[in-house]
């Protein structure tokens, strides 16, 4: 499976030998496998979309395990999942979660994940005074209590390849902003289930405020979610035709 190739540098004549060697290139959205094609062509032939893999029972399932999450405080629980670095934008959530509590909005941001980059992400967070407000859960394996706690789901990743989080997010029925990136479109449909904005501060702001503004639209958000099941375990089939082809 192969990330997105268009956000990085990269050695094309290195990658162009490398995939010659292999049979078939596994990609993991529809978006990223037209970048992959577009950088280097010569994948075009043996490219296959092959979705991450996911099953919504199971995380339904887990997301029932009784977890403390700050049952105390009374405003808006917004929760984020993934790794703390830079690509997945953590240091924006920082900034836009200021701007709300200085615009005076009950709310508290959470992330559960862990990085090289949290020691950043710590003096970022003293610097706005959020100490208290926007709170590093650190890594587990069970991220789905949380999330089922939450108010929204954001994503403010600068690039993805898919963002597998956001599969589980929806799973949960979560009202979910997050920002552009491959396979985004592909996985939501903007302002029918979630609201797909740009990259920065001021999108990001804006929308997670409508949200926080209007409950209702929150509902509808978490209505339509629930229209849609999620289950893509039915692509491991792909592999298994493939080898079963190969093994002929």
């Amino acid at each position: 499976m192969h990330f997105y190739v268009s956000k990085f540098l990269i050695n094309k004549k290195l990658y162009c030998r490398l995939y010659n060697k292999f049979d078939k290139v596994f990609v993991v959205s529809q978006q990223a496998k037209e970048h992959l094609i577009e950088t280097i062509p010569t994948v075009t032939s043996k490219a296959e979309v092959f979705l991450n893999i996911v099953s919504s029972n199971l995380i339904n399932g887990m997301s029932q395990k009784s977890v403390e999450f700050d049952k105390d405080f009374k405003g808006i629980k917004i929760i984020t999942v993934g790794r703390l670095s830079l690509e997945k934008g953590q240091d924006l959530a920082i900034k836009v979660l200021s701007k709300l509590r200085k615009d005076r909005y009950n709310v508290r941001w959470y992330c559960v994940g862990d990085g090289n980059d949290r020691k950043e992400f710590e003096i970022l967070i003293g610097k706005y005074n959020l100490k208290n407000d926007f709170i590093l859960l650190g890594a587990t394996p069970n991220p789905y209590p949380y999330i089922a706690k939450a108010d929204l789901y954001v994503q403010t990743s600068r690039h993805e390849g898919y963002c597998l989080t956001l599969v589980e997010a929806k799973c949960l029925h979560k009202p979910i902003v997050t920002t552009s990136f491959a396979g985004s479109y592909e996985q939501l449909r903007d302002r029918y289930d979630s609201f797909i904005v740009e990259c920065n501060e001021i999108e990001l702001y804006e929308k997670i405020k409508y949200l926080i503004d209007n409950p209702i639209q929150r509902d509808k958000l978490t209505k339509n979610l629930s229209k849609t099941k999620v289950d893509i375990t039915k692509e491991v089939y792909k592999l298994f035709d493939y080898i079963q082809i190969e093994g002929n």
